[in-house]
């Protein structure tokens, strides 16, 4: 429950509107007709989804705080597009609404609200919906660059001044009442800071490290370490942790991307692991030595801590193998147990920092190392990894790799009675 407390703040401050609204006229009076009752659910969908949309910013700020409310930046992602689409289906739910409460009386009274151009406060929420919509429709059915995703999911924060504008200028129980006011004034506007803290003014406002690559490892399989020294001071970091970076060179977009961090923690330089899987990844094959980086972080909740076991469980799936790189070369493994490191790679030729893990291996006696080759062996389960390790519900299991590997194998162990809270993944799809 302790790290699921950014669910119940998130939940709790967006319906308490509700309550407020309540208390703002006797409730008998909130539902006399059948029209009465259509525009109090209409402003119950209103206000909630206004608050929805609010905390929609505030967890796509990358704010370090909510991390540990959450479990993880990756499960404040998570909870970014949940509460975005809850909150557009209300303010969805909330235009229907408001048109619906005229067809008891009259269609054509319906009709006009639809097109009825006259009232600003009705056009600032028709253009906050107009929004809304039109960037969901185009990142859904049309791909895009990450950059352009970016850049459309910026735009939509213009919808939060509209929709701010919209909630204080129509005449409804915000104008009215002064706790249901400040209360609405209050979350929106924590939407609208976070917004211009994230978007509108992050060069100026975001905490960033200045370092330069420095050496830059190429190996099989699209498959590259690169290696910066800090310019000025030095970022502190746990093992298993990330970083966004942003690379300033010709030829590649400065836009911030996540990766993990493979280097020792108690070293001052800071290395990364990437594969070139896409766009922006295939243009780093022309980084260059002495280029300037700049780094966000660290992030992230993908550590060894205080765990339930001792012993410990590693899956990494090919490139999912750079945090665990960090944990090894930080000498932070074995604290009283042993640890089984699953290596699984579609073949022994992606398998690159397989030398470095057998030589570990050898100087550890309680660090076991299994190479599992998919083309010869198929997916890595859990019932490979318990004919490996014997019983799994009094291991700690770390799942590092591609997105469908961990949810498979989560769902996996979950089934033959391993508890949901000694599973620690981080996965992205930014």
């Amino acid at each position: 429950m302790r790290k699921n407390w950014g669910w119940v703040l998130v939940i709790v401050t967006a319906l308490f509107p509700i309550v407020l609204w309540m208390l703002a006229a006797p409730i008998n009076t909130r539902f006399t007709s059948a029209s009465v009752s259509i525009l109090s659910l209409s402003q119950i969908c209103a206000l909630t989804g206004a608050s929805f949309f609010a905390w929609n910013f505030i967890l796509a700020a990358r704010l370090r705080w909510l991390e540990s409310g959450f479990g993880g930046l990756n499960k404040v992602f998570v909870a970014h597009h949940t509460f975005g689409g809850v909150a557009f289906v209300l303010l969805l739910l909330h235009a229907i609404l408001v048109m619906a409460q005229y067809l008891p009386i009259s269609i054509s009274l319906t009709g006009e609200m639809l097109i009825d151009v006259s009232d600003l406060s009705k056009n600032l929420g028709r253009l906050t919906l107009g929004i809304i919509m039109t960037v969901l429709i185009i990142t859904y059915y049309f791909p895009l660059k990450h950059n352009i995703w970016k850049w459309t999911h910026q735009i939509i924060g213009a919808a939060l001044f509209t929709g701010f504008a919209h909630v204080f200028i129509v005449p409804s129980d915000v104008a009215n009442y002064l706790p249901l006011r400040y209360w609405m004034l209050g979350i929106l506007l924590c939407g609208i800071i976070a917004y211009c803290y994230r978007v509108l003014f992050g060069k100026y406002l975001v905490s960033r490290y200045k370092y330069t690559v420095t050496d830059i490892k190429k190996f099989p399989n699209n498959i590259m370490e690169i290696v910066l020294t800090p310019t000025a001071g030095s970022m502190q970091y746990r093992p298993g942790q990330f970083v966004f970076i942003s690379f300033i060179q010709n030829g590649i977009t400065t836009e911030f991307h996540p990766f993990s961090i493979t280097s020792d923690s108690s070293s001052k330089q800071l290395s990364i692991g990437i594969k070139r899987l896409g766009d922006y990844t295939e243009t780093l094959s022309s980084l260059e030595r002495g280029t300037e980086a700049k780094i966000e972080g660290p992030f992230g909740r993908f550590y060894i801590q205080k765990n339930h076991h001792a012993d410990q469980i590693w899956v990494a799936g090919g490139i999912g193998i750079t945090p665990f790189l960090s944990m090894i070369r930080s000498q932070k493994v074995i604290d009283g147990g042993k640890v089984w490191l699953f290596y699984s790679v579609n073949t022994i030729d992606e398998a690159v920092f397989l030398p470095e893990l057998i030589a570990y291996a050898k100087e550890n006696e309680d660090f076991i190392l299994i190479l599992h080759e998919t083309k010869r062996n198929g997916y890595i389960s859990a019932e490979i990894i318990s004919k490996k390790v014997g019983e799994l519900t009094n291991k700690e299991i770390f799942l590092c790799g591609p997105p469908p590997m961990m949810k498979s194998l989560r769902e996996q162990f979950v089934s033959i009675g391993v508890n949901n809270n000694v599973i620690h993944s981080e996965e992205f799809t930014l």
